[in-house]
Parts: structure tokens; sequence; C-alpha cells
């Protein structure tokens, strides 16, 4: 015999009995005016940059500070910085050739983040805020085309999530967001041969 059933019974008829003795309080959060805050966090997008038309990409994490103004709302920063460099030589009867790509990029977030207490050691979380980019990439070979390219972005962006605390010095949390900027790129691309 299982117990599954009764277990997942004994659940659902406790909830509304736990959720009634759980009144959220105001200081129920470990928050208080004046607290600095590290955040780590790591993106997983279901819309991939171009080339990628569907599909899920992991993106780079980032870190972020929160200075509480009070125990229900903070100013958010957080930055993105992300990069690579790999360089290729290959040796054939012609000779040795070398071929490079590198590539930058870094994205600040700045804006107020309310919470909003749900239950003891649990709140819901806002932010809205604006944002700005700049990226570099290069990708230069012994044979034109060669090309480098240097942009920026700048729009708003807004998140909506919700945290743990299991402690007083740590929380566990997920947000879900949406950002629209504007951006330019300039490129310089090397003359073909003919």
């Amino acid at each position: 015999m299982r117990p599954y059933p009764l277990v997942l019974s004994f659940a659902i008829v406790a909830a509304p009995a736990w959720a009634q003795d759980s009144v959220v309080t105001k200081d129920s959060l470990p928050l208080h005016r004046g607290q600095w805050a590290m955040q780590i966090a790591g993106v997983i997008s279901l819309a991939p940059p171009p080339p990628s038309v569907i599909g899920i990409s992991v993106g780079t994490a980032g870190v972020g500070l929160l200075r509480f103004t009070s125990p229900r709302s903070a100013w958010a920063i957080n930055v993105t910085v992300s990069g690579g460099h790999s360089h290729t030589t290959t040796s054939d009867t012609g000779g040795t050739s070398a071929q490079y790509t590198s590539a930058a990029a870094l994205t600040v977030r700045v804006g107020p983040r309310s919470y909003h207490a749900v239950m003891p050691s649990v709140a819901l979380f806002h932010t809205f805020g604006i944002l700005g980019s700049f990226g570099h990439q290069c990708f230069v070979q012994p044979f034109p085309p060669s090309s480098c390219q240097n942009g920026w972005n700048a729009g708003v962006f807004g998140d909506f999530g919700g945290e743990y605390f299991p402690t007083r010095f740590f929380s566990l949390g997920s947000s879900i967001g949406a950002s629209f900027s504007y951006g330019r790129s300039y490129a310089r691309i090397s003359p073909s041969r003919v």
C-alpha cells in the first residue's frame, strides 16, 4: 500500500490551518534601514540571441548590491561582466597563420526594489529601473575579412520575484523580468581581397 495519497491529503488539509496561524508581522523579514546586502545571480534565457531562433541559454552570472532605505525598500545595483579571448595558430606547407577572436560585455542595472512579506521569512519583490550596456567583439584572421564591432544599449527593465530567508544573513530567491532597450553598434571591417 502506498502512503502518498494519505500524506498529500494531510498536506492539503493542514495547509489552510497552517496559513491561518502564520500571521505576517511587519518585522518578519530580517531587513532594516541602512543595511547593505550582496546579490549573486545567474540568468536562464528562454529567448537566446540570434542566430538561435528558439531554445534555452544560460547567461552570465551577475553581482549586485542592495542598499536598504527602509525594511521594505532598497536600491538595487547589478553589474554583469563577460568576456573571452581565443587564439588559434595553424601550420601547413604554406606556412603558419594565426587568428583570434575577442569579446567583452558590461551591463549595469540600477533601480528601486520593494519587498512585501507574504509569510514569515518569505517575501515577494519587484524592481523597476534603468539599464546600460557596452559590448566589444573582434575577429581577426590572416586573410580578409576581419572585423571589430563596438556597441551600446540603454533602456528600462522590470523584475518580479520572491525570496526565502532561512537565516538572517542568507536568502534564496528567483525572479522573472523583462527589459526594453535601444542600442547602436559600430563595425570596422577590413576590405576583401579581389
